[in-house]
């Protein structure tokens, strides 16, 4: 759209210049045409795919600083755990039942935080995907 505008510009100058001074007319269509093109190609441009919409981006942002804390969480608990001695069979069982909610929760954070990337921006999404298959990590 933006090429197109400056195109349009051009060969408005263009048929809009000869040797004696533009009328009033003339010059106030030019500008009208130019500045509605130039305002299209802000407005598509500004609204395209891949612009960040701060909801998203927000929520995004917020799922991933939750999977922080719930990372830090788990891994203390996993830590302790480790260090401890002798563990009796129920305790060993309560502490993977804990590491299991845990590890779900930061599941369930992680798809709502890509489907938030992948609502406002999908391409970011699919070459991530891409790359991560090609990587063997997908």
């Amino acid at each position: 759209m933006t090429s197109f505008a400056v195109l349009i510009t051009a060969g408005l100058a263009v048929w809009g210049s000869s040797g004696s001074p533009p009328d009033l007319t003339n010059g106030l269509v030019l500008t009208v045409i130019a500045g509605c093109l130039q305002a299209g190609a802000a407005w598509l441009f500004s609204h395209g795919q891949g612009t960040a919409q701060s909801d998203h981006a927000v929520s995004s942002v917020g799922n991933l600083l939750r999977l922080l804390g719930r990372a830090a969480t788990l891994k203390d608990g996993v830590e302790k755990a480790v260090r401890k001695k002798t563990m009796q069979q129920v305790e060993l069982r309560q502490h993977l039942g804990v590491v299991s909610v845990e590890l779900e929760f930061i599941e369930e954070r992680a798809i709502e935080a890509v489907g938030h990337w992948n609502q406002f921006y999908p391409d970011a999404v699919t070459k991530a995907r891409r790359g991560l298959e090609e990587e063997g990590n997908g």
